[in-house]
């Protein structure tokens, strides 16, 4: 297991001293900050793909959806997810709790499930998405 110092290193901003101390940085609820790989993924799409996704036909706009997909994939593969369509990314962690609340606040049983998007396909949350629990496929 890696030590806190190690995990601590991959934080640019970490490195910061700030009145003769190391940073520490606690107000994760509002903004997170971001390690080194996740900067450079970033940087990366933002450089070279950086367009709207599911909404063009050039390729640009193919590259932002093919990687938007690929993370897509990661985050089902990671959580469990058999149908990576069921992840659903939110701007941060304040919308998907109100969608969820939403969910649960508009429908008479509570978690619905027959949860789908707007074109049908089915979901299912976790804690790293928002939507239905229960979908089936």
């Amino acid at each position: 297991m890696r030590s806190l110092l190690e995990a601590r290193s991959d934080f640019p901003i970490l490195k910061r001293v700030i009145h003769g101390h190391p940073l520490v940085f606690l107000d994760n609820a509002a903004t997170t900050q971001k390690p080194q790989p996740v900067l450079n993924a970033l940087l990366e799409f933002l450089t070279h793909s950086n367009a709207n996704i599911h909404r063009g036909v050039y390729q640009l706009s193919e590259d932002a959806s093919d990687a938007y997909e690929k993370a897509r994939q990661a985050v089902a593969d990671f959580v469990g997810v058999k149908d990576s369509r069921r992840v659903v990314f939110t701007r941060g962690t304040t919308e998907s709790i109100n969608s969820s609340s939403i969910l649960v606040a508009t429908t008479s049983s509570g978690w619905r499930s027959d949860c789908s998007d707007r074109d049908g396909t089915p979901f299912q949350p976790n804690s790293l998405a928002t939507g239905c629990a229960g979908a089936t496929s």
